[in-house]
């Protein structure tokens, strides 16, 4: 039972990283919007995150960095410009901030969420 619970937890967080870049991507005319490219992205900006916070360097600067390397990582993955990989990187996060909000609203209106 846990690993089915473990699975679909695996599954929910993939489908939430990967879609919302898939959909940005989608509306702002890439060309390469499956799945899996959208998936190796995601992994490639995880990294270059992971990256930029082993520094250790300013949290500024680390942002910078980041949305920089992803909107490269982007652009070249997806066939998208640097600006649109830029603009992509921005909406799927702010995609990503909505839905992670809208969550946290339904888990405390149903009483899932104890303080």
């Amino acid at each position: 039972m846990q690993f089915i619970i473990m699975l679909i937890t695996f599954i929910g967080i993939v489908l939430f990283l990967v879609y919302p870049v898939k959909f940005s991507a989608e509306a702002l005319g890439a060309d390469n919007t499956g799945f899996g490219r959208c998936f190796f992205a995601v992994i490639a900006s995880v990294f270059i995150s992971t990256f930029t916070e082993s520094i250790g360097i300013s949290a500024l600067i680390q942002l910078v960095i980041t949305l920089a390397g992803t909107a490269v990582v982007f652009s070249f993955l997806l066939g998208a410009k640097l600006v649109q990989g830029f603009i992509i990187a921005l909406l799927s996060t702010l995609i990503q901030f909505g839905l992670t909000f809208a969550l946290i609203g339904l888990g405390s209106m149903f009483g899932l969420l104890k303080s």
